[in-house]
């Protein structure tokens, strides 16, 4: 049962967590930076509204009194951006590196964050992470300020709801238990990530990270997708290739990857039907899962409260490509699925996409207007791409279940 809210995004596809952190070698004096901070003692409980862009949430922080824009991502640490800390001028206490979903590395600044608010509630004397938010072009057109992260949340517990656009944050023990909800254990690093383990079939793949800042489903490192091959409990297997363009850095990498389609997938006390598996750098469990449900985030006993909202039947509908910018190629194609309608009807990667629907882009090659766009889902789409050659093509598509293609 599918999220009736829930879109299949074609277009773009961001996963903006973070698979490591190095700190010149030192994991200990890593893990003692991580763990600075605190929030208020006195009992609260708090519910902010957000904004869901792109599948992502979007939380209003407050900063000596104004108001900024922060990505919520249990995937990743508290972070700001270059431009905040320009502006603010945070106390650097270290510095050290990290590493994307992608395998991109930079080294980056520890600063100090004297205090923020998420509604009423002050956090304090937090450790934020300064990285810059403009590399990725998508990450730009979504205009953060900074990550809501794993180390921050860790002093309370979260209920996340996207159907009602909020999300609340209490320190009072249990207050947001419900007898329906299916629970699941999980496990963290120094990091604070969120890690569970998960069943398709009768294969189990351990330390799944719980991942906000993803707009996926499931993504699985490709010796484990290969595993779900061999033990036959996938089906038709789909290719996609091309280029990504994803992580915090937005450094563009070949991609070669497998699509498919689970009947459920287990957790502990949670079963998930109809989910898209793909192979990929990193165990991440996205958004798009997410969104099926309240979760509960309780760090006090380590547990996920999955509380199923009102759902409809849905099918996995694809065009079958995706689309990213760069200054060179404006917005073009950055990747094809095989056996899909894109390339049915011969849109290939690298393709420069100049019409869409309405929208003229051989004027005017606005990504963020592109993105704005599809925030509302479309069955159809009208498109004139320019080949390799300069050869312009005009191509009308629909949406298809890639479950019902014959390969």
């Amino acid at each position: 049962m599918i999220h009736k809210n829930m879109k299949y995004k074609v277009f773009v596809a961001l996963s903006l967590s973070f698979l490591l952190i190095l700190h010149n070698g030192c994991s200990l004096k890593l893990k003692k930076v991580l763990q600075r901070g605190e929030v208020t003692s006195a009992q609260f409980d708090e519910t902010v509204g957000v904004e869901v862009m792109m599948g992502l949430i979007i939380v209003p922080v407050t900063i000596k009194g104004t108001t900024y824009r922060f990505l919520l991502d249990t995937g990743a640490p508290f972070s700001i951006s270059e431009q905040l800390q320009s502006e603010l001028n945070y106390k650097v206490i270290s510095t050290g590196n990290i590493i994307d979903t992608e395998k991109n590395r930079k080294k980056i600044e520890h600063v100090e964050v004297d205090s923020i608010f998420i509604g009423d509630i002050p956090f304090t004397n937090q450790t934020a992470f300064v990285l810059g938010f403009q590399s990725n072009p998508i990450l730009k057109c979504m205009d953060v300020d900074g990550i809501v992260g794993s180390n921050l949340m860790r002093f309370c517990n979260w209920k996340i709801d996207f159907d009602k656009k909020e999300v609340s944050l209490s320190n009072i023990p249990g207050l947001y238990y419900s007898d329906s909800a299916a629970i699941v254990p999980f496990s963290t690093n120094i990091q604070y990530n969120i890690f569970v383990d998960i069943e398709i079939g009768e294969a189990t793949i351990h330390n799944m990270t719980i991942d906000y800042g993803s707009t996926g489903s499931l993504s699985v490192p490709l010796k484990d997708f290969h595993t779900l091959k061999e033990n036959n409990i996938v089906e038709n297997v789909f290719i996609e290739n091309g280029v990504s363009q994803k992580g915090i850095l937005g450094e563009v990498h070949k991609l070669k990857r497998e699509i498919t389609y689970i009947d459920t997938l287990k957790s502990a006390g949670l079963a998930v039907c109809d989910v898209k598996v793909s192979s990929g750098n990193s165990k991440l469990v996205g958004c798009r899962i997410f969104s099926r449900y309240v979760v509960v985030i309780d760090w006090e006993n380590q547990n996920l409260h999955f509380t199923e909202v009102d759902s409809t039947e849905n099918k996995n509908l694809t065009f079958g490509f995706r689309m990213g910018y760069s200054e060179e190629k404006n917005i073009y194609v950055q990747s094809v699925i095989e056996n899909s309608p894109a390339s049915e009807n011969g849109i290939y990667p690298n393709m420069q996409l100049m019409k869409l629907d309405s929208l003229d882009f051989s004027i005017d090659p606005d990504f963020c207007k592109l993105l704005r766009y599809y925030e509302n889902d479309r069955d159809t789409i009208a498109l004139e791409v320019k080949d390799t050659l300069g050869v312009v093509k005009k191509i009308r598509i629909g949406k298809v279940d890639l479950n019902s293609v014959d390969l």
